[in-house]
């Protein structure tokens, strides 16, 4: 296997073209059949790969997004990818924007256009985009079926929930990424950062965050560095860097005096004579810039701070925090499953393929495979692997599972489950009070604090 010396998708790509042309990419594109010079005008505008992969691009990988025909034979249409030599560009966890990635087309047979698409999220072993994937290649994940209306401008998730794409026409504007869904914990956190670094933002550097005190006579009464584990994913300009949850520990929340402090960030760049200060935001009072975009002055770039939400299930989206604060308290079910079978709770948001949070047999879901009335189980609900705090759901589904792929609870489902019952979509007023009515008499489920 190749040394990993890559990671994201064709961002060098991104990092490398000129802004002031758009030759080579027709104007527009016109459905609903797409023909291969229309989806060269396709850009990756948005990119994510979950963190806590167990496999080998956990921590760093060299990934390819193509194109794939599938109202046809199931040939790959176009590709985008990374190029060997750029080290660690990308981290997993971390939401991409403004990449502006081409697609280019593959090179191999292909049809001169297609109807039906399907996006697949490779980590390559194999050479690169533009050639086909090989059988040495890893399958992150594989979208459901998508239309031509489906194909720009909102998220495309991979069926297992693992990775995330949005492409769009690339002389369309830019597409907005979502906040970060309200953390559960007081302080000040950092949702998005993005800053113009100018001749610096095409190579690679080391970045620091400081955050400094300041006093009611303007003076500096206490400087602090976010720890550089937190910085480690940014390394390049002009790329915003979204779903960070970087916490500011500097300014402690249980200070009386929080909300009020004043303060600033100063975003600094490692080079050869020294650190040079890139950015720098106004001073404002720690309670406004909660849930709010700060600007870098001299139009550099913001910084935006995630909001604050302490008790589960109390804003317009549902946490995934909110669900793994909970248990399977009792559980009512009336369908028969297979004999032995493995029989879970899981969470999916949106109406994704994908669940984000489970309760199973090692989180004390014992003993339920058949239909009965559960009572004092305190079953803990869990993130699903691959799954961290992102933008939250505006509404969930509960489904009782048989599983059908000889995996339990964390690891993601692997195969189409059996569905013994499930719940209509809930919104997150639906959830908190912890009662939850499967549909058509199929049960049902409480869920209570964890203690």
């Amino acid at each position: 296997m190749r040394e990993k010396t890559g990671f994201l998708v064709c961002i060098i790509y991104a990092l490398f073209l000129s802004c002031g042309s758009d030759g080579g990419f027709p104007s527009s594109i016109e459905g609903p059949v797409l023909d291969i010079n229309e989806a060269k005008a396709l850009v990756v505008d948005h990119f994510y790969v979950n963190g806590g992969l167990d496999d080998e691009f956990s921590s760093q990988g060299e990934f390819a997004i193509y194109l794939r025909d599938v109202g046809g034979e199931g040939k790959d249409l176009t590709c985008a990818s990374g190029t060997d030599g750029i080290s660690q560009l990308a981290t997993p966890g971390v939401y991409y924007g403004m990449l502006d990635i081409p697609m280019q087309a593959v090179n191999d047979d292909k049809p001169d256009s297609a109807a039906r698409f399907q996006i697949v999220v490779v980590e390559k072993d194999s050479e690169n985009c533009p050639e086909p994937i090989s059988r040495d290649d890893d399958i992150v994940g594989m979208s459901e079926e998508l239309t031509f209306e489906e194909l720009t401008n909102a998220p495309i998730w991979t069926a297992n929930g693992l990775s995330s794409v949005t492409l769009r026409v690339h002389s369309e504007e830019e597409i907005s990424i979502p906040a970060l869904a309200p953390s559960l914990t007081t302080g000040l956190f950092i949702d998005k950062l993005f800053f113009d670094s100018g001749a610096d933002a095409r190579t690679e550097h080391r970045y620091f965050l400081f955050a400094t005190r300041i006093d009611s006579s303007g003076n500096a009464v206490q400087n602090c560095q976010v720890d550089d584990k937190y910085l480690l994913p940014v390394k390049f300009g002009n790329i915003l860097y979204a779903g960070l949850h970087i916490p500011i520990e500097c300014f402690s929340s249980t200070d009386p005096e929080f909300s009020n402090m004043i303060a600033k960030l100063s975003l600094f760049i490692q080079k050869t004579q020294g650190p040079e200060l890139v950015a720098e935001t106004e001073t404002k009072p720690i309670g406004e810039m909660i849930g709010e975009r700060l600007s870098f002055k001299n139009g550099k770039g913001f910084i935006s701070f995630q909001s604050i939400a302490t008790k589960a299930f109390e804003t317009s989206v549902v946490r995934l925090a909110d669900v793994t604060s909970y248990q399977v308290r009792s559980l009512t079910y009336s369908l028969a499953p297979s004999a032995n079978a493995t029989v879970e709770v899981h969470f999916f948001g949106d109406n994704a393929s994908y669940s984000f949070a489970c309760s199973g047999a090692e989180q004390g879901l014992t003993s339920v495979n058949t239909p009965a009335n559960y009572s004092n189980l305190n079953a803990s609900l869990v993130a699903s692997t691959g799954q961290k705090e992102l933008f939250g759901w505006k509404q969930v589904t509960v489904k009782l599972l048989e599983r059908t792929d000889g995996l339990k609870c964390p690891a993601a489902l692997a195969k189409t489950p059996t569905t013994l019952a499930e719940t209509s979509a809930l919104t997150p007023s639906a959830l908190a009070g912890g009662n939850i009515t499967f549909l058509n008499g199929g049960g049902t489920l409480q869920l209570t604090p964890k203690p």
